[in-house]
């Protein structure tokens, strides 16, 4: 039997000893039967006698840790009593002992690695802690010195072994360096190195040499040369105990190194502030007005109070206090960029400045503690745009009308006949640039223009939109077939092939033809022209094609409902109802979900699906997101409630996303802990490192996050466990057929077990029926939400 085995009589005398026992005893089994334990062992009666005597008093198992001092034995004893006997069998522990006390050397290590702010210390804490091991007899430090390993710090080692090993800037063992560059530790008796090196000498005592890479994330940042006794000779916990102290070196070396370079980079970047030539002012909560640099002395130096009317509106008058850019970064959170204001200098005259100002926040602080600001003089800039406005007639590269110009010649030219309006599109004209550069571009354009300028004449008038657009205005039709002939010969002169150097390129074009109604304007011409392109282009047809009325009846519904939207957000036609997210546990609501609704007064009710796409491409999603936030945690804070809101991935991409968040905590006084914003999968997984930069300044600020539709995307929780997630919500799809799919049920069931370890919160959505409550209270999903159990309604029709 492999385990140490005896048994006792009632009166605590051997009657019977194993071979393994005996072993461990240190004497033959005859030795001790008939003799009393006790009295064999007196030093150990005290600590154990009365877990001996309570297994046989109590007639049952009893087990307990012990330690047999004379061979350093560390065991779990078992006592088995019966009527007559105790059966003691000893099962040997000191592994895990001597694995405690490993762990425990690294936690203090890491600990003592951690308070280290320089290289210097963390040498002098690597070299202590190293010490500290008694199997070690020697040791160095060598760090990477532009590509080699240099000795930088050692201990225990001789005078003759340092001038043998470590005379040169190379590490000591020529057999181990190579290893460096795989990375990994090697160790090498004294015997084997000899046969390498025959003339080596070591520290007396020493049996073992190792090398130690100091690596993090594949770099090596220098080394460890070990010296160990003969007690850790080959042993594989103390060798890895040895890498696990190089692991934790390393780490703290390279936050060291960091801070030593955070620095250098403090002082460097001083030097550049004050060699800016923007001028950068502060402005503090005590109205303190500071110039920072001296770009901002030599334009704002004379300035000791800025109310003393030395800052101008464009029209030359005082500019009030409470529009100063930095007055709306202090008092309002404001971000302000390019604004335009006049500086008085101290000769009188104005200088024109391009200001942009930001708050400042110290952590967890809601409101600004300060505001600054940088700007740039832009007076010759201002008067130059000036200049600009009277002379924007003609496009520069084409010699063709300016769309200004262009678009003014059509309102103001008189018809003879009927007229149309074409708008042609360079198909893929962007790929030229990025192919041959922008000068080749540009002589495309150039030679377009000038072939264009072949067909003008009473009848037609060319012009430039935009960069790979160009119009032609027509006048004096017979009808539609007669624009159309015409500007097919338009696309015709497009698609002849234009040579430019060596290359000879071929483009074609893709037209929106609109025939003038009589009283139409040129903005609502322009408009039919482009969406006959848009639809040329949504159906890959290029070339010709003509503005109908189902083409516009479908254009103007969509205007309509985005002009009605614009409305809608001016006229606060929104409100929020709210649906319960319930604990399935005990049916007790944990907070309410935001939704937002739109009751037109036209319309009625239109579907969110329908609104917030629209929303989001027209970016007034930033505004009303704004709303939902600002809305949603006023009326918790009213109701001391928990609330969750939804998120568009527009709105989480905006740099102004987390002070939005900030104002509208600051704005309610609703404590952050009781604000939860849902963000969707899509949104995280298009950019996870920026989305996890966001999230983690939101979780600062105390806000939860929860991940929404959860299954939709091609995620998984494994690879979303960086983010500082506290719930996730598995979408309606999966819980639909929950009942009747046993693939469903599975998916269900890995969502919740996957999440639950990683320590989230498991919220169910579309939950509509009684089974599938059910089905999810047995898997252990924490949370639902649906139609079963209650509807979105306002706050006030809801009861909580």
């Amino acid at each position: 039997m492999p385990f140490p085995l005896v048994r006792v009589s009632p009166d605590w005398r051997y009657t019977e000893i194993n071979q393994a026992a005996a072993t461990l005893m240190g004497a033959p089994a005859e030795s001790f039967l008939g003799r009393s334990l006790w009295d064999v062992y007196p030093a150990y009666e005290g600590r154990y006698r009365p877990l001996y005597e309570q297994a046989y008093r109590e007639q049952r198992p009893v087990s307990f840790e012990m330690y047999y001092e004379p061979v350093n034995y560390w065991a779990v004893a078992h006592l088995w009593p019966s009527t007559h006997d105790v059966t003691v069998l000893f099962h040997a522990i000191n592994a895990e002992r001597q694995h405690a006390d490993d762990l425990q050397f690294l936690l203090d290590t890491s600990r003592a690695l951690s308070g280290c702010t320089n290289v210097a210390d963390v040498k002098a804490v690597t070299v202590s802690r190293l010490q500290a091991l008694p199997f070690v007899n020697a040791g160095a430090v060598l760090l990477d010195r532009g590509g080699r390993l240099e000795l930088d710090q050692s201990f225990g080692y001789t005078q003759d072994v340092l001038a043998h090993w470590f005379h040169r800037a190379a590490h000591p063992l020529d057999v181990l360096g190579p290893l460096l560059d795989r990375r990994e530790a090697a160790f090498c008796t004294c015997d084997e190195l000899r046969t390498l090196k025959p003339d080596a000498v070591f520290n007396p005592g020493t049996h073992l040499i190792g090398l130690l890479p100091l690596t993090v994330q594949g770099r090596v940042l220098g080394g460890l040369s070990i010296s160990l006794r003969q007690s850790a000779s080959r042993d594989t916990t103390r060798l890895t105990l040895l890498e696990s102290v190089a692991a934790l070196a390393a780490q703290a070396l390279a936050h060291a190194q960091e801070h030593d370079e955070l620095l250098d980079y403090r002082c460097r970047a001083t030097t550049v502030f004050n060699s800016l030539s923007e001028g950068i002012v502060l402005l503090d909560r005590d109205g303190v007005f500071r110039p920072l640099n001296p770009a901002a002395e030599d334009m704002l130096g004379h300035i000791t109070d800025p109310r003393g009317g030395w800052i101008v509106q464009r029209s030359g008058r005082p500019m009030p206090e409470a529009d100063w850019p930095l007055t709306r970064s202090l008092q309002h959170g404001e971000r302000v960029t390019r604004h335009l204001m006049g500086v008085i200098d101290a000769q009188g005259a104005t200088r024109w400045l391009s200001v942009n100002a930001s708050p400042l926040y110290r952590t967890a602080e809601l409101h600004p503690s300060a505001a600054v600001a940088s700007f740039v003089d832009v007076t010759r800039q201002t008067q130059y745009e000036e200049e600009l406005k009277r002379r924007a007639l003609q496009d520069d590269l084409t010699g063709l009308l300016s769309r200004n110009a262009f678009l003014d010649h059509m309102d103001g030219a008189p018809r003879q006949g009927r007229a149309a309006l074409a708008v042609v599109n360079l198909n893929r004209f962007r790929h030229v640039n990025e192919l041959y550069g922008q000068a080749v571009g540009d002589a495309v354009l150039r030679e377009i223009g000038q072939r264009l300028q072949t067909l003008s004449g009473p009848r037609m008038t060319f012009g430039r939109l935009s960069d790979d657009v160009f119009s032609v205005w027509i006048t004096d039709l017979l009808g539609t077939a007669e624009a159309q002939v015409i500007v097919q010969s338009v696309l015709n002169l497009v698609a002849q092939p234009i040579a430019v150097g060596e290359h000879e390129l071929h483009l074609s074009g893709t037209a929106g033809l609109t025939i003038a109604e009589r009283g139409s304007s040129s903005s609502s011409l322009l408009r039919q022209a482009f969406t006959a392109v848009r639809r040329a282009q949504e159906l890959d047809e290029p070339g010709l094609r003509v503005f109908d009325r189902a083409m516009g009846q479908a254009y103007e519904r969509r205007l309509d409902l985005e002009q009605r939207l614009h409305q809608a957000v001016r006229n606060g036609e929104f409100q929020l109802h709210y649906q319960p997210i319930v604990a399935l546990s005990s049916g007790e609501p944990r907070m309410l979900e935001a939704l937002i609704r739109w009751q037109h007064p036209e319309l009625g009710a239109v579907r969110p699906d329908e609104f917030i796409p629209m929303a989001e491409q027209t970016g007034l999603i930033h505004g009303l997101g704004r709303w939902v936030l600002r809305e949603a945690c006023q009326r918790a804070r009213e109701h001391h409630l928990t609330v969750t809101v939804n998120v568009s991935p527009v709105q989480l991409n905006t740099p102004d996303f987390v002070e939005d968040v900030r104002a509208a905590l600051r704005q309610s006084e609703l404590e952050p802990t009781r604000l939860k914003l849902e963000i969707t999968e899509g949104a995280v997984i298009r950019n996870l490192k920026q989305a996890r930069r966001i999230l983690q300044r939101l979780t600062r600020l105390g806000v939860q996050v929860a991940l929404d539709d959860f299954g939709t995307g091609y995620s998984s929780l494994a690879s979303l466990r960086t983010l500082p997630l506290d719930t996730v919500k598995i979408d309606r799809a999966f819980v639909r057929d929950l009942e009747r799919d046993p693939a469903q049920q599975a998916t269900v069931r890995a969502i919740i077990a996957l999440a639950h370890a990683l320590k989230l919160t498991v919220v169910a959505e579309g939950v509509e029926t009684e089974g599938q409550r059910a089905l999810l209270r047995e898997m252990g999903c924490d949370c639902a939400q649906g139609y079963l159990l209650a509807r979105p309604a306002p706050l006030e029709g809801l009861t909580l």
